[in-house]
């Protein structure tokens, strides 16, 4: 299961929809960027943050483009 770390009111909300519309199970961990919750899972304290089995990922874009590849299986990928 994936979990989404931050809040709906910054980019999160981006990662939240993005993960609705594909129709995938998630956990929410609200946390604000710099909040001693989203430090707890990610160093720098960013948000959003998607974590999956025990490894962070913070890049918004990074994010996005694993969500488009690695969850859905749409024919064309980036860098085709």
């Amino acid at each position: 299961m994936y979990t989404v770390l931050g809040s709906t009111k910054n980019r999160t909300l981006r990662v939240i929809w993005t993960l609705e519309e594909l129709g995938v199970p998630y956990n929410q961990i609200a946390g604000m960027p710099g909040s001693r919750d989203a430090k707890v899972y990610s160093k720098t304290g960013k948000v959003p943050a998607l974590i999956l089995d025990g490894e962070v990922f913070t890049d918004s874009l990074q994010l996005y483009i694993f969500c488009q590849i690695y969850i859905t299986d749409l024919p064309f990928r980036q860098g085709r």
